[in-house]
């Protein structure tokens, strides 16, 4: 009983630390840092900053997060196949961001700079998931404080030179400093025999990772050439509370991938839960959204409000929906092969972009966030039928 509520505590406080840690993070991009970059930016370029920032995204949890949490999953203690994989990801990460930025109108340096700062986020998010398999979370959180400090400094820098990579690129160094010393990631590994399981597995999270981010970050830069520059504007001020939601879904998800054991008693309470509650959740994220979504954009990018208005429901929906998928998918990496997830996501991501292609042609804005809604909607109800699977077998 004493060992039951000892364990409770320390899962609660898991929760609490890695929600304050990734409450940082967030409060650095999307409080402070795109707010400050949207009033000091043109138009035309704080769209394009917004573009770099939705590829700096889908590419650095796509390939650094997900090496991590392949780790993370398989409790590996051994260090040494996952730094060999990270130092040749490293270049290949380098040279798609650069060719990704140069379709953007940045300069040869501001395009090299930028990139190096998404090939750095990889290796930062990399050891974040090492940090979060090792229940380190407070190194989660020294990491992030040390990437705000970095931001505020490096948005000082900003304002005086108004060189664009200059914010992004302190932060990151600052928060490696710290993250290089506490793992035990190293360039300079030895060449080392990469298990093919191991590869299977991050092959397959990275494009589940990848679906997701290009779900999440891909939409902007699919308005762009459907709707415009104003736009990817509004869009991105009107989910900026969306955002806000994966607070608490994503520092979640992180630890129960962390405390969630693969035995069947275990399994089927889980199950249980989750059935339970999961539609409870939709309905109370979807409608606290709403508001502070309404709040934020006023507070935050008070120039798009009348626009934004528009689609604000569908969008806080779509989170209520995206908040539910990100627990459920906690428990599925756990208990399903990784091939079964991937097949939920392309589904996903096809019927997002089919959506999104016909109903912005005749609701414009509109017609693309009913189309994020809808196509979410469609990943929960795939999660469900997953879940129904698992227990059924449970069962038998």
């Amino acid at each position: 009983m004493i060992s039951k509520i000892k364990k409770h505590k320390m899962f609660i406080k898991d929760i609490l630390l890695n929600s304050f840690s990734f409450a940082i993070y967030i409060f650095s991009q999307q409080i402070i840092f795109m707010p400050i970059m949207g009033k000091l930016l043109p138009e035309n370029t704080f769209a394009n900053f917004i573009i770099f920032i939705s590829i700096f995204s889908i590419i650095s949890n796509s390939f650094g997060c997900e090496l991590g949490v392949v780790r993370q999953i398989k409790e590996d203690n051994n260090s040494s196949q996952y730094n060999y994989i990270m130092r040749w990801l490293l270049g290949s990460v380098l040279i798609v961001s650069i060719i990704c930025l140069s379709f953007l109108k940045f300069s040869i340096l501001e395009t090299l700079l930028l990139s190096i700062v998404v090939s750095l986020a990889n290796i930062r998010l990399y050891i974040c998931s090492c940090f979060r398999m090792k229940k380190y979370f407070k190194g989660v959180m020294v990491q992030n404080i040390l990437y705000l400090i970095g931001l505020l400094f490096g948005l000082g820098l900003f304002l005086k030179f108004k060189i664009i990579w200059i914010p992004s690129l302190i932060a990151e160094l600052v928060s490696l400093s710290y993250s290089l010393i506490k793992s035990d990631f190293t360039l300079f590994s030895k060449k080392v025999k990469v298990e093919k399981k191991t590869l299977v597995a991050f092959k397959d999270y990275s494009i589940i990772e990848f679906l997701i981010n290009m779900m999440t970050y891909f939409d902007k830069i699919l308005i762009y050439p459907i709707l415009g520059t104003n736009a990817v504007n509004v869009y991105y001020a009107t989910t900026t509370m969306s955002k806000m939601v994966s607070l608490i879904s994503n520092p979640l998800h992180s630890v129960l991938l962390s405390w969630i054991k693969n035995d069947g008693k275990s399994k089927d309470g889980i199950l249980t839960i989750v059935f339970k509650y999961c539609f409870s959740l939709i309905l109370l994220i979807s409608i606290i959204t709403i508001p502070l979504t309404y709040i934020a954009v006023r507070l935050l990018y008070n120039s798009y409000l009348n626009d934004s208005l528009l689609i604000i429901i569908p969008i806080s929906i779509g989170a209520g929906f995206a908040f539910a998928t990100s627990i459920i998918k906690a428990v599925i990496l756990k208990y399903i092969d990784s091939k079964k997830t991937l097949s939920s996501y392309i589904k996903y991501f096809i019927s997002f972009i089919i959506l999104s292609i016909i109903l912005s042609k005749f609701y414009g804005l509109m017609g693309f966030a009913l189309a994020n809604m809808l196509s979410r909607v469609i990943l929960f109800v795939l999660f469900i039928e997953v879940l129904k699977r698992i227990k059924k077998e449970v069962k038998n």
